[in-house]
């Protein structure tokens, strides 16, 4: 997988698929992608990507992540109940 930047608009490359992110969605992958395999908790989340909490708007882009990534089963996010998330790599 590799994540690379263009135009400010980060995109992420797996296979021949590439899927531009919005800013706020490429720094929540980032965030996932680079503690892969371990849960990123809620508050470590909201202080890497939106510097404050923002609860609502953690779950509507993990929905978004999630959706983007159904194309790809070897990669899923995992919701760890009130504690935050992990991206697992098959």
């Amino acid at each position: 997988m590799d994540m690379s930047y263009k135009n400010k608009m980060p995109e992420f490359k797996l296979e021949e698929f590439i899927r531009p992110l919005t800013p706020t969605e490429g720094r929540l992958f980032r965030t996932l992608y680079r503690n892969h395999g371990r849960i990123v908790l809620k508050a470590d989340i909201f202080e890497e990507v939106w510097g404050w909490e923002a609860q609502d708007s953690l779950y509507v882009y993990i929905g978004r992540l999630k959706k983007i990534l159904k194309r790809y089963p070897h990669l899923t996010i995992e919701s760890i109940s009130r504690k935050g998330y992990r991206l697992m790599i098959k």
